[in-house]
């Protein structure tokens, strides 16, 4: 009777109202746990974080998005913040520290309001209300529209500023220019951005069109950018092929130069050397005759994806190759694929009998060259096709589109004939006779559309359009420096391309979050009830992001942030912490610290949106 009462009694705090307190409240800890844990590696004077994998690599890092991704976190309310920073990451590539740091501090805010008794769907409705206030502050009040052509300096600014709290942060001379070339190239040299797109509305750049090729040796300044194509495979030089190619012809091929393989392990008993010959002739005719249809289109550079199944070109093969004044690059990796493919506007052939003039690429050179004594393969020149079924084929992709749909048309058609013949036929012979009537019927309606025609309009419509795209050697010591090279240049690359989608920059060292707070709060005086306590309060989280900053600086964070609103207050509205002067100054763009807009709004936006998904959460069940 003793143990029923113990367990009736440990149950009973589940069994009334007070379960989905309890339950919010320990989700609420989980998650700022969370939070507290990369709290160090925020500024430029955070500390960096030492991972060690299952798989036994060794991480250094103090990019929040990669500690988060490499932590083995359990609880699933946890693993929603390591979703925002993801999130974070996708949408600006910057700020995944902060937007955790913030979330963390905004849940302690809840905790606070929950505690007053609030309701927590008004406080996360309010939240988001807020956050959206907060935007429409930062864009009207403290944002610094630039114009992309004429800006280049700021630009290199913003950037170096994202790399000002990396490992490579003296190199940032280097590399700040290098990550604003390589988005301008992609931004400036698509066929259907005009000017005042760029300038005014913005464009999306996709990053994938940045390839990134780690090699070892040399020192970060040797970081270097290829306006074209890099390959860290190299030519064949076995049978002597050549190893530079002017006016290339490029294909790039899917299937094997090689004498083919049963699909079971069979072994061939040869009698005497007459079979023997007569095989050895055969495979050497079989590669001839595959040798000689590449040849014939023109094509003086081929590259063969790696296989696995047999030897993806062989030595007769590459014999024949050389004769012919082919060059050839051979394990061309798997998802090296895609990108070549939109480099050089080639299109992947996975059939000899499909190899054609017209799905090779143009280049004007292709040659090997010496990279601090390593060689790699450059291709420069690149043709770029583009514009060309819109403006010059209007009338084929019109006949294009006539003849898809009589196909389709004739399909339906004789689909309901072959249906009615079917329900006519009483036996299986008549049915047999009138399905075979069907199929020859399909073969005479369909005689007058030109299907291959159809067919290539089709091909060339999707296929004919060169992406701009860019490579750049990174160039490290060891592998550490290399993955955190590759990392801090990635994230410089994000906050240009920010500023490519969203034109304009934010002064940084917290002073848009202590602009808000000061905002927020004086707004919050206009109010009553629940709403002015959630005001005041997600305006005192937002202080989180400067007070972390003096932390990690070493600063004494009340007297910094004390400071820093007496300056606003005085009409300082660019007044911000630098870590260099150690300290708060008055002009914090002066001191070229600066962050694109879209990164703080993304922040908020997702932070308040995390605190939301949190707050609705009432109860755990785990299924079976």
């Amino acid at each position: 009777m003793s143990t029923a009462a113990a367990s009736s009694g440990s149950n009973a705090t589940f069994q009334t109202r007070s379960k989905p307190q309890e339950i919010r409240k320990a989700n609420i800890i989980a998650a700022r746990s969370v939070a507290d844990a990369i709290r160090t590696s925020l500024g430029p004077k955070g500390m960096d974080k030492l991972i060690k994998t299952s798989k036994g690599k060794t991480i250094i890092s103090n990019d929040g998005h990669t500690i988060l991704k490499e932590m083995a976190i359990l609880h699933p309310v946890a693993k929603m913040l390591v979703e925002v920073s993801k999130s974070q990451d996708i949408e600006s590539g910057d700020g995944t520290t902060s937007v955790v740091i913030l979330t963390g501090s905004l849940l302690h805010a809840c905790e606070r309001l929950l505690n007053m008794g609030i309701h927590p769907m008004i406080i996360a409705e309010t939240f988001q209300e807020i956050a959206a206030r907060c935007c429409q502050i930062l864009y009207d009040d403290l944002a610094l529209k630039i114009d992309l052509h004429n800006d280049y300096q700021t630009l290199v600014k913003a950037a170096s500023t994202s790399l000002s709290s990396k490992i490579v942060n003296q190199y940032s001379h280097k590399l700040a220019p290098l990550a604003v070339d390589c988005v301008l190239k992609l931004a400036g040299d698509r066929p259907n951005v005009s000017d005042d797109d760029l300038t005014h509305n913005g464009i999306n750049v996709d990053l994938s069109n940045v390839r990134l090729i780690k090699k070892l040796g040399g020192t970060i300044d040797d970081t270097e950018m290829v306006n074209g194509v890099c390959l860290t495979q190299t030519a064949v030089k076995l049978a002597n092929g050549p190893i530079r190619m002017e006016k290339a012809k490029i294909g790039l091929i899917q299937f094997q130069i090689s004498p083919p393989k049963p699909d079971t392990q069979n072994n061939i008993i040869v009698n005497d050397y007459r079979q023997m010959d007569k095989i050895l002739k055969e495979e050497r005719a079989y590669l001839l005759n595959i040798c000689k249809k590449i040849k014939k289109s023109k094509c003086n550079v081929l590259l063969i994806q790696k296989s696995i199944l047999r030897d993806a070109v062989n030595d007769m093969a590459l014999h024949f190759l050389a004769k012919l004044k082919i060059m050839v690059v051979k394990d061309i990796e798997r998802d090296e694929i895609e990108f070549l493919s939109k480099s050089l506007g080639c299109k992947s052939i996975a059939d000899i009998d499909l190899f054609t003039e017209d799905r090779l690429g143009q280049a004007e050179l292709v040659e090997e060259i010496d990279s601090d004594g390593s060689r790699i393969l450059t291709i420069t020149g690149i043709k770029q096709q583009s514009k060309v079924v819109k403006d010059q084929n209007r009338e084929s992709t019109e006949s294009f589109d006539q003849g898809i749909s009589k196909l389709s048309q004739e399909k339906t058609n004789l689909q309901e004939k072959e249906k009615a013949k079917l329900n006519e036929s009483g036996s299986d012979a008549a049915s047999t006779k009138s399905t075979g009537g069907s199929n020859s019927s399909i073969t005479e309606d369909t005689s007058g559309v030109n299907k291959e025609n159809v067919y290539k309009r089709y091909y060339q419509q999707s296929t004919e359009v060169t992406q701009p795209t860019v490579s750049v050697i990174i160039r490290g010591a060891n592998n550490l420096i290399l993955d955190e090279t590759e990392r801090s240049i990635h994230d410089a690359l994000c906050v240009i391309r920010c500023l490519v989608k969203k034109p304009a920059l934010l002064p940084g060292g917290g002073c848009p979050e202590i602009y808000l707070s000061r905002k927020l709060t004086s707004e919050a005086n206009l109010l009553s009830g629940s709403r002015q306590q959630c005001f005041q309060e997600f305006a005192r989280a937002l202080e989180i992001i400067p007070v972390t900053l003096a932390e990690n600086s070493g600063m004494n964070s009340v007297n910094v942030i004390t400071e820093l609103k007496n300056k606003m207050a005085e009409g300082k509205r660019f007044a911000g912490l630098s870590a260099r002067r150690t300290g708060s100054i008055d002009n914090v763009v002066e001191e070229h610290i600066l962050q694109p807009l879209l990164v703080s709004t993304s922040a908020i936006t997702l932070a308040a949106e995390c605190c939301k998904s949190i707050l609705r959460i009432d109860d755990i069940n785990f299924s079976r």
